[in-house]
């Protein structure tokens, strides 16, 4: 992006980063290991060169910065009559363009969620569905859905005007109010055994707090759009909750403004990435959480006085300043605009959407991620594209292995090797053999990575080497194994009246 809008720029010269690499009166200084740098450096053993090449170059970088910041202005109150001054995140600019050309609060009311009502629809939130079904195959097709979650705002009705608090059942309003969407505790089991449960929870397993799809019998917060699509798989005994009467495709119009605003330039001019940033981080505003904490620094000289006023909750000292954190009694209005109704039918849409490849006797189905699948044969023509909600291939693996959720590394037909470990830095050097011999649960791989950590206090950023221990995990289904320990397929867990159970001694 940032070369895109210099190019307009011509007085600033992209520089080269310099690197001190030896010095003997400066090894604070000196970087012995450069395998963190993803661009071309240059290398000095001149203390005095070095220290002027990088201040020459932080000059740069801060006045390009300074450019693309007036461009990323002038772009954004051109094409959409806002002044980005005010909204600091993109989420936050990109609910003021939405509030400010595309919703009328006059005829279209979004519900806010607060209090107690945020805590029950809070649970229903649980984001997208990652999870690993085969551990290893060959050729296999990697699919990524274009835009998952801007296509589900485009597509779908979300609830406007107040919340109201039900018990029993509240699907007998249909006929009355066809376009209600609601959120119940609902008691569920699962009618048969399903390889790829789609229902998911969040639940205390033997690897921790995990998101996981059981079998069996659970309690569960749920919407429902989700409540619908699962009752050809789910019983469900409806409780209570909160329902909204009415819905509407408040979203279309915003997502389709933008997401023609993104094809109409190529992937390398800024307006395609802005448009892109504004579409996949708008959903996540409306489910922030309630903050009512503040930052900001005391004069030690007064800490006495602010002591006596606000509650602090965290503090940092420095030289003449303490940094705190205390509880706000006025909470920015900003908090209150929070609506977790939407951002959770945004992700239950999403789940929906990518349901119709689980259990499906079309494909055999390896691995998803939120807005990817894994399977071993192509999918049709009709779902291809490049149309919000058409998938595009993105990997052919030739060989691939899955270790777990955001684990796995795969040989492309093009001979690539692609890794994703999640936590490591330098998945990139792995290779398909080291990924199959993880296989075997009693095995694992130490690695070790450089983490960056900052020292407030001191001001500085610490570079330690820590150690990384890779190795097959089955925190959110059940390995598989044959008689030597290899993972050779998983299952679901299965719960029963909301506790996990073994599959295998039927034990708690």
């Amino acid at each position: 992006m940032s070369q895109s809008f210099l190019s307009d720029t011509p007085e600033l010269q992209k520089t080269v980063g310099p690197v001190l690499v030896k010095s003997r009166d400066h090894k604070f200084f000196v970087q012995k290991d450069l395998s963190h740098y993803n661009k071309d450096v240059v290398r000095f053993t001149n203390f005095k060169l070095w220290k002027e090449a990088a201040i020459n170059y932080c000059e740069l970088d801060c006045i390009s910065l300074f450019n693309i910041i007036i461009k990323f202005r002038d772009l954004i109150l051109k094409d959409f009559g806002v002044k980005i001054d005010r909204y600091p995140t993109s989420p936050s600019l990109a609910f003021a363009i939405f509030r400010s050309k595309y919703l009328n609060d006059k005829e279209t009311k979004i519900p806010l969620t607060v209090d107690d009502m945020d805590k029950f629809i809070r649970e229903s939130f649980t984001g997208g569905a990652t999870e690993m079904y085969q551990p290893n195959g060959k050729n296999i097709k990697c699919y990524d859905a274009n835009s998952l979650f801007p296509f589900v705002m485009w597509k779908h009705l979300f609830p406007v005007g107040p919340a109201y608090h039900f018990e029993g059942d509240p699907t007998i309003l249909n006929s009355a109010h066809p376009n209600q969407i609601w959120f119940a505790k609902v008691s569920v089991s699962t009618k048969t055994d399903l390889k790829h449960p789609y229902l998911q929870v969040r639940r205390n397993t033997p690897g921790g707090i995990r998101t996981i799809s059981p079998n069996g019998t659970f309690n569960m917060v749920i919407s429902s759009p989700e409540y619908y699509n699962a009752l050809k798989d789910y019983d469900f005994t409806i409780h209570y909750g909160y329902l909204f009467l009415d819905s509407k495709p408040i979203f279309k119009d915003f997502i389709n403004d933008l997401y023609n605003l993104r094809r109409e330039y190529k992937k390398s001019h800024p307006m395609n990435f802005i448009a892109k940033i504004l579409l996949n981080s708008f959903y996540g505003r409306f489910g922030m959480k309630h903050i009512d904490t503040v930052q900001t620094f005391v004069n030690k000289s007064d800490i006495i006085n602010f002591l006596s006023k606000f509650k602090v909750v965290d503090q940092i000292e420095f030289k003449n300043n303490i940094h705190v954190t205390y509880n706000d009694p006025n909470p920015s209005q900003d908090f209150s605009r929070i609506s977790v109704a939407i951002a959770s039918l945004v992700t239950a849409y999403a789940r929906i959407y990518m349901s119709q490849f689980k259990n499906n006797p079309d494909y055999n189905l390896f691995y998803t991620d939120t807005d990817s699948i894994f399977i071993d044969r192509d999918l049709p023509d009709n779902l291809m594209g490049g149309d919000l909600g058409q998938f595009k291939k993105e990997y052919e693996f030739e060989e691939v292995v899955f270790l777990g959720p955001k684990t796995y590394g795969g040989l492309t037909k093009e001979g690539e090797m692609i890794s994703k470990v999640k936590g490591f830095k330098n998945a990139d050097e792995l290779t398909l053999e080291d990924f199959k011999k993880l296989l075997d649960t009693s095995k694992l791989l130490k690695l070790e990575h450089n983490k960056w950590h900052r020292l407030i206090k001191e001001g500085t950023i610490k570079i330690d080497e820590e150690d990384y221990s890779l190795r097959a995990t089955g925190n959110k289904r059940e390995f598989i194994l044959d008689d030597k320990g290899i993972i050779v397929d998983t299952k679901a867990f299965k719960m029963e009246d909301d506790v996990i159970i073994d599959n295998e001694k039927g034990e708690t």
